[in-house]
């Protein structure tokens, strides 16, 4: 059973593997230092089991200090609530098309503001980092069209197989941050969900921003 075990976790490492030096090529370091600054490429650097299942752990540079959380969540969906607007992030009228876009709404315990996360792998600092999915569509919260810079759209779209590490669709969740994975690598500087220009409003877009520390960019959630 051991054997079974490490032959596993090696062949998952070294997919694991690839799939980071594949992003790590489509990302590149472009960028410039900042204080959350991220100056080195994703690598495997251990394991852990969780109910059974070995998950890598990854370096992931720029990641905040760990979660406090032992154990995986048993899968039940949360809300996605902004600490300074109190509304829930939605996806727009219940939609389930690729490409409907996600905002902010008052929370009303509706399936389009329920949201589950499937795990990928751990990063360094043990922070969860995987995809988040809307408990209504099924498909997957995103930076539209693996955009990058500050005001960049948050949407959904049909999920890539985890395995497949589509940067623009993986989330570090970094306490009340959600990290985006791809936007952070290729900018090089810590990139995170918000909601656009402090909006209170019903409809006030989701986007992704240069972590400044602001209210609108910390949410209160219990995916992991």
């Amino acid at each position: 059973m051991l054997g079974k075990i490490r032959r596993g976790l090696a062949s998952y490492s070294a997919a694991a593997l690839a799939a980071a030096a594949a992003l790590t090529l489509i990302l590149g370091t472009a960028g410039t230092a900042s204080a959350q600054t991220r100056s080195q490429t994703p690598s495997i650097i251990g394991s852990k089991i969780i109910n059974g299942k070995t998950y890598p752990v990854i370096y992931v540079p720029g990641a905040f200090s760990p979660r406090t959380h032992a154990n995986l969540a048993s899968g039940a969906p949360s809300t996605i609530v902004n600490q300074h607007s109190g509304k829930c992030a939605e996806v727009y009228h219940s939609s389930t098309s690729n490409g409907a876009n996600v905002d902010q709404w008052y929370c009303n315990g509706t399936n389009t503001q329920s949201w589950r996360f499937d795990l990928g792998y751990f990063d360094q600092y043990g922070n969860p980092v995987g995809e988040i999915i809307n408990v209504n569509s099924g498909k997957c919260f995103e930076v539209y069209s693996w955009g990058a810079g500050n005001g960049s759209n948050v949407d959904q779209w049909g999920c890539a197989p985890i395995e497949q590490l589509h940067a623009n669709q993986l989330w570090d969740v970094n306490g009340e941050l959600l990290e985006a994975v791809g936007a952070s690598n290729y900018r090089n500087l810590l990139v995170v969900a918000e909601v656009y220009n402090w909006s209170t409003s019903n409809g006030g877009n989701v986007d992704i921003w240069q972590y400044l520390g602001d209210s609108n960019q910390h949410w209160t959630q219990s995916l992991y």
